[in-house]
């Protein structure tokens, strides 16, 4: 497959966009607000379609979407009363530790209200995604996020991930090669190699483990989180930088 760059190029209107979703792309990891409006950008393209439809080959995934199911989010009180190891209290003591927001997703309004499929998939990987990386092991910071990500563009190809991992590697390439950036403490760690063996470990680990968009979380909370890996058939990762296994011990 190939780009036609110089019919891009032509048309000012497409080379824009084009770029515009590579620049939101690209500050994903930084602005979580270019995150939701990538998302929301993304909600009527073909690659949206096409996620979609690999999401309804998964019987949990379909009746979540076809029914919209909101998803109840459990209050920073009843997170708190999980007992030691359980998928809820990890849950609770990371995002505390790491100083994150407990109601990372945006509202269903700012989804357009749910009114379409894509709109409540974009809603409801908001809602779950930091449970995708206390499953799986990967940090909640830069450097796990793109483990995290890959596990549901490996499962379903979801098109805001997808573009913000491909853009990810194109970055790196750049600023190594091409646009060099200045050495940062970061971009020693972030680089072509790095991202390859993030991407490779999650990738092998989302075709091995259960289908996770449809998976109940709030159910899994009070049980401890090794037979939660089990039930999902998660091989989690539990060293490197990547991992928040190397930086947390519950």
């Amino acid at each position: 497959m190939r780009i036609d760059f110089e019919n891009l190029a032509a048309i000012p209107r497409r080379l824009e966009k084009f770029l515009h979703f590579i620049q939101l792309a690209e500050s994903c990891d930084t602005n979580v607000e270019d995150t939701f409006l990538l998302a929301n950008s993304l909600r009527n393209s073909p690659q949206m379609q096409v996620c979609i439809a690999r999401l309804m080959q998964d019987p949990q995934s379909k009746d979540l979407i076809e029914n919209k199911r909101l998803f109840n989010r459990l209050s920073v009180k009843e997170l708190s009363g999980f007992e030691p190891g359980t998928l809820g209290q990890i849950y609770f003591e990371i995002i505390k530790t790491e100083a994150l927001s407990y109601d990372y997703a945006p509202s269903p309004e700012y989804f357009n209200n749910l009114e379409s499929d894509a709109d409540y998939v974009n809603y409801m990987v908001f809602s779950t995604h930091d449970f995708y990386h206390i499953v799986s092991g990967f940090a909640l910071d830069i450097f796990g996020e793109v483990g995290a990500r890959s596990l549901l563009v490996t499962q379903c190809g979801y098109p805001p991930m997808a573009l913000t991992d491909v853009v990810n590697l194109l970055s790196t390439w750049l600023s190594n090669d091409i646009i060099p950036a200045g050495p940062t403490e970061d971009n020693d760690h972030l680089n072509q190699v790095y991202l390859l063996e993030v991407m490779a470990l999650s990738i092998r680990m989302a075709k091995a483990c259960c289908p996770l968009f449809g998976v109940d979380w709030n159910s899994l909370m009070p049980l401890p989180l090794d037979e939660v890996r089990q039930r999902l058939q998660i091989t989690p990762v539990t060293e490197g930088r990547y991992s928040w296994h190397s930086k947390h011990r519950f």
